[in-house]
C-alpha cells in the first residue's frame, strides 16, 4: 500500500511538473507573436525574464522527480523563491495581456487577453485560498491543485477564443467573396495577391491554389509571403480576419 502511494505520489509530481513547465512555453510562444505584441517595452523584457526563470525553477522540480536528489528544492526558502517568482510572472503577464487589450481588434482576440490576463491575475488571490485551506485541518483534502486550475482557465479561454474564430470564419468564403477596393488599395494589393486572397478564404492549399492557377507552388508562397507582409499577418485565419475587417 505504502508502495503504490509512493507510485502515485510520483507521477501525479511528474505529471503537474511537466504541465507547468507546458504553461509556460505555451504563454512564452503567445507573446510572441506579433498579435500579442502590445504593452510597454520594459514590461515585456521583465515577463521574458520571469518566463525563463520559472521554467527554470520547473525544470529543476522536475530533475528531483526523475530522482536526481536535488536536496534544496525542497527546503522552505526554496519554495518561497518558487511561489515568489511564478506569483511575480503571472502577475506581469497578466497586466501585459490586459494593457493590450484596447490594440486587440478581433473579438477572439480580445477574449484571449481579458481571459488570459485575469486568469493570471487571479493566481495571487487565489493561492491565498488555497494556503488558507492547506492550512486547515477541515480542509486538508485539496481533490484540485491551483496549478489545474489556472490551466484549466487559461484552456477554457483559448477554447473559446477559437470557437469564436472559426464561427467567423465559417462562412468566410461566401462573406469573403471578392476583396473590396477599398481593402485592396489600403494594403496595396497586386491583382494576383487578390486572387490569391480569395482562394485562401475559399479553404484551398498551397498545392490545390498552384494547381488552380497552372503556377508552380514556389510560385504561390512567394505570393502568399508579400501578401502576408503587407497584411501584417501571421496566419490565414488572421490574414482572412485583418482584411474582413
Amino acid at each position: 500500500m505504502v508502495g503504490s502511494d509512493s507510485t502515485l505520489e510520483f507521477w501525479f509530481g511528474l505529471v503537474s511538473t511537466l504541465l507547468g513547465i507546458l504553461l509556460y512555453v505555451s504563454l512564452w510562444y503567445l507573446l510572441r507573436l506579433k498579435s500579442f505584441s502590445a504593452g510597454p517595452q520594459t514590461l515585456r523584457q521583465a515577463v521574458w525574464i520571469l518566463i525563463a526563470s520559472t521554467i527554470a525553477i520547473h525544470s529543476l522540480h522536475l530533475a528531483d522527480t526523475l530522482g536526481l536528489g536535488l536536496a534544496f528544492v525542497h527546503t522552505s526558502l526554496f519554495q518561497i523563491a518558487t511561489y515568489l517568482c511564478i506569483a511575480l510572472t503571472l502577475l506581469c503577464i497578466g497586466l501585459l495581456l490586459l494593457l493590450g487589450i484596447r490594440k486587440a481588434d478581433h473579438p477572439a482576440q480580445r477574449l484571449l487577453f481579458g481571459g488570459i490576463g485575469i486568469s493570471c491575475l487571479l493566481f495571487v488571490p487565489l493561492s491565498a485560498v488555497e494556503y488558507l485551506l492547506a492550512t486547515a485541518r477541515s480542509f486538508s483534502y485539496q481533490p484540485l491543485s491551483l496549478e489545474y486550475v489556472v490551466n484549466l482557465l487559461i484552456n477554457i479561454t483559448i477554447l473559446l477564443a477559437a470557437v469564436k474564430v472559426l464561427e467567423k470564419q465559417s462562412g468566410s468564403a461566401s462573406a469573403f467573396g471578392q476583396l473590396s477596393e477599398q481593402t485592396a488599395q489600403r494594403f496595396s494589393l497586386t491583382q494576383r495577391e487578390q486572387e490569391m486572397a480569395t482562394l485562401i478564404a475559399q479553404g484551398l492549399t498551397n498545392k490545390e491554389i498552384a494547381f488552380k492557377l497552372g503556377i508552380s507552388e514556389a510560385t504561390v508562397r512567394t505570393h502568399i509571403y508579400n501578401l502576408f507582409q503587407k497584411v501584417g499577418a501571421q496566419s490565414r485565419i488572421e490574414l482572412l480576419n485583418l482584411l474582413h475587417d
